[in-house]
């Protein structure tokens, strides 16, 4: 089993890695699963399969018609797809033929593995960039919509405080002004007391004032 699959087998409870083929693309589009599978097709390459003159005696030679069939059944053993999906024969016989096409048997696999791989290193670097872009984009869009929450929230944060210490205002300033009108209440109060004692006062003056002999001729 290639390198990784090992792994990634036992972390997923046995089940291999899948592989997902889209009609018309010529390698995965997610670039582990197309890393993964092309990695496991060199090694097949490598030290399981024989080398033709040419990629047409595959078809031709009856002594080699079952080495592409029986490469790409080994492959897809190692991984969860469908061996028998035409999209996924035509990506793992576009794989085999990179590697294999017009080498003649005098080329050893370890040099046809590293022409092939040489080709495949740049495309799915290419895809790991992409992939990379694309993760780092979402990264600073998920960066920028928190930076937003946290400036809605520090602002709401902030309107409610005022929102508080305006309404604590407001009591103060009522209390004042009842405080302001109940003095004034008791103010007026002891002002009008004040008035009816002075009058009570004057009166009793008025009456103890009067000369004796207005008193008398009032009595007569």
């Amino acid at each position: 089993m290639g390198h990784g699959l090992h792994e990634y087998t036992r972390r997923h409870g046995g089940n291999k890695m899948p592989i997902e083929f889209t009609p018309g693309v010529r390698r995965p589009k997610d670039y582990v699963q197309s890393a993964k599978l092309s990695n496991d097709v060199g090694i097949h390459i490598r030290e399981k399969m024989p080398l033709a003159t040419h990629w047409t005696q595959y078809r031709k030679d009856a002594t080699l018609k079952h080495v592409i069939p029986h490469a790409i059944s080994t492959v897809a053993g190692k991984f969860n797809m469908d061996k028998n999906d035409e999209v996924a024969q035509d990506v793992c016989t576009d794989m085999l033929q990179l590697v294999l096409s017009e080498k003649s048997p005098s080329t050893t696999c370890n040099s046809s593995y590293q022409d092939w791989a040489s080709q495949q290193v740049p495309e799915v670097l290419s895809q790991l960039h992409a992939s990379r872009a694309t993760t780092k984009a979402a990264d600073q869009e998920t960066n920028s919509i928190r930076a937003a929450e946290t400036y809605h929230s520090e602002m709401r944060a902030r309107l409610q405080e005022q929102d508080e210490k305006f309404e604590d205002i407001r009591k103060k300033q009522e209390e004042e002004l009842e405080a302001v009108k109940k003095a004034q209440e008791e103010n007026t109060l002891a002002y009008e007391k004040r008035l009816t004692e002075m009058d009570a006062v004057l009166n009793l003056l008025l009456r103890t004032s009067q000369p004796p002999s207005m008193s008398q001729s009032q009595g007569n």
